[in-house]
């Protein structure tokens, strides 16, 4: 019988990574439920995929805005928070957006814009895979991918910035920005392998979450 993967989603558009999602998960045999604020799946978790999106609104690690008002999603973080705190025996993968806000549920911190703090121009923005990040050799996530390096895309600007002893940094670009975090149930990648899935490596993050 194949895993029920909750995944989350906005409102208002999406669609194309709910997609590219959901035929991620199908290729490892699991079956995805779409969940969004205004469909609030009530049912026990077998497993979550928190997916990206709009930013974390700055006041759940307690600092005011630099965006505006539209760049935020405050509907569907409490949403998603609601669904972190029901997973908790559940396998959570976060994607972008989704790693952010689960490190930041945990009692983490984000830059707010990482970018501006590293005084750089933030890299092409792209769903291809154009950056190289090195994984930590003795992570899970090398375990999974089955190399400590590899190429994936970039859409953020928020980035993690402190993290809870329960979670661990496992991979970095070369900037030196975390771009994946792990503790036993949780892994979080800041790349989007939603879109990348067709290649064996971004495809084992969702074999992973289908497991259970």
């Amino acid at each position: 019988m194949s895993t029920d993967v909750v995944v989350t989603g906005p409102d208002h558009g999406g669609l194309a990574a709910w997609r590219a999602t959901r035929r991620a998960l199908a290729r490892v045999g699991a079956h995805a439920r779409r969940s969004t604020p205004s469909r609030p799946i009530d049912d026990p978790l077998e497993a979550l995929v928190v997916g990206g999106g709009a930013h974390v609104h700055p006041v759940l690690f307690g600092e005011p805005a630099e965006h505006p008002i539209r760049a935020y999603d405050t509907g569907r973080d409490a949403h998603e928070l609601t669904l972190l705190r029901r997973a908790r025996r559940a396998r959570v993968l976060g994607i972008c957006r989704g790693m952010q806000l689960a490190t930041v549920a945990r009692g983490g911190s984000l830059y707010q814009d990482v970018w501006r703090v590293l005084g750089r121009r933030p890299p092409r923005r792209t769903i291809f895979a154009a950056r190289r990040v090195r994984v930590a050799p003795d992570s899970r996530l090398a375990e999974l991918l089955g190399v400590t390096e590899l190429r994936v895309n970039s859409l953020h600007s928020q980035a993690l910035r402190e993290w809870p002893s329960d979670v661990r940094p496992v991979a970095w670009d070369e900037d030196g920005v975390v771009q994946a975090v792990e503790s036993e149930r949780f892994l979080g990648v800041q790349w989007h392998p939603e879109y990348l899935a067709r290649d064996p490596k971004h495809r084992a993050l969702f074999r992973w979450v289908a497991q259970g």
